[in-house]
């Protein structure tokens, strides 16, 4: 009997086809059986690409239908809370793109679900599995610096393309493409209405998106709650 985790992709966009799809498929283990986004002409080209049995345009529908074991939620940053939550409550378990939710209700409602329903919720920070900081990790816990009292952390990434652009550049495109072997269809006008320059969607701006890492990675490596939060935004 065929031993794979049937996986249904909830959000496949750009992130869950040159990642999460292929990933899957490497591991020998999983096999993704489903997938589900709102445009329809685009999940009909990852379908195709990738051989997927089922594909959907409405989320539900695909919970309802498809047998899975676990999903993965990418969907936009405002959208991860009801699919989670959905899903967790039929038994399948959960690997949602970070951040996490918008608002902090929702993410404990979502770890809520999980607990009920016995089954792994797991938010995706990728930089934790990199041997760059599992080294870091490793040497702060042995004590490699003495007891470790703060941590800066500074990003800086041009993505303000995001918002002032109709297109991803071209230059930032290759590597994707390559990975995908779509059409270029598939990327035409690929930012024209993008949700994340909207501030509702994204959260606003680049600290809700690769912020959400850094942050990650800071708890992770101190290996300790924050004593204290403040925030400015513009």
């Amino acid at each position: 009997a065929d031993q794979r985790l049937r996986i249904g992709v909830i959000g496949a966009g750009l992130w869950s086809t040159i990642a999460h799809i292929p990933d899957f498929r490497q591991t020998g283990q999983a096999e993704v059986v489903a997938i589900c986004r709102r445009n329809q002409e685009r999940l009909a080209m990852i379908q195709e690409k990738f051989q997927i049995p089922a594909a959907y345009t409405d989320w539900q529908v695909m919970l309802e239908q498809a047998a899975l074991d676990a999903v993965v939620v990418s969907t936009p940053h405002h959208l991860h809370a009801e699919p989670t939550i959905a899903a967790l409550r039929r038994g399948v378990h959960v690997l949602v793109e970070k951040p996490m939710a918008l608002r902090s209700e929702d993410a404990r409602a979502m770890v809520a679900a999980a607990t009920q329903a016995e089954r792994v919720l797991m938010v995706g920070y990728n930089a934790r599995l990199k041997a760059v900081w599992r080294s870091a990790q490793q040497l702060l816990q042995e004590g490699a610096i003495g007891q470790l009292r703060q941590v800066n952390l500074q990003g800086s990434l041009h993505r303000r393309w995001y918002w002032e652009e109709k297109r991803i550049p071209d230059h930032f495109l290759v590597g994707s493409k390559r990975a995908m072997g779509v059409p270029d269809a598939y990327f035409d006008n690929f930012l024209d209405g993008d949700w994340h320059g909207d501030p509702v969607a994204s959260g606003g701006g680049m600290f809700s998106n690769s912020g959400a890492h850094w942050v990650n990675l800071v708890l992770w490596l101190a290996a300790a709650p924050p004593a204290e939060i403040v925030a400015f935004g513009e």
